[in-house]
């Protein structure tokens, strides 16, 4: 039971840390904005909390988004947690890693949602500001 609880808090912190403490905004949850500073030509990963066993996942934005010239997602995965007592549908990591293309600063907005609830509002919503330095 104790294994349990400890469980329970941690995926509540885990939560807050990597996918941002949600509020009410308009029926979707807004996260708080992460920051990354990258160089030209350099990479820097970011993650957000991910259920795939619940249909949902992050997606770019890209017309929500800003400054797209000035980054280009290298690469993208999910990591499932590791849960000590076995729990089915405990929640995972997606993940990108973001490229610095040019010089400039980049507003990337994501939208956590099912792909085929296409008229449904996203259930949350992040924000990652990179800086793109030489």
């Amino acid at each position: 039971m104790r294994l349990g609880v400890l469980f329970s808090v941690f995926v509540t912190t885990a939560m807050c840390v990597f996918g941002g403490c949600t509020s009410s905004r308009g029926g979707a949850g807004q996260a708080s904005a992460q920051k990354l500073d990258v160089k030209v030509g350099g990479t820097q990963r970011f993650f957000l909390v991910s259920n795939r066993t619940t249909g949902f996942q992050w997606v770019i934005n890209e017309e929500a988004s800003s400054g797209m010239g000035h980054v280009a997602v290298a690469k993208t995965g999910y990591t499932d947690t590791d849960s000590p007592d076995g729990v089915v549908g405990a929640p995972g990591r997606q993940w990108w890693v973001i490229r610095g293309t040019s010089a400039g600063k980049a507003e990337l907005q994501l939208d956590y949602q099912r792909p085929w609830e296409t008229d449904t509002p996203p259930a949350r919503q992040a924000t990652v500001l990179i800086q793109v330095v030489n």
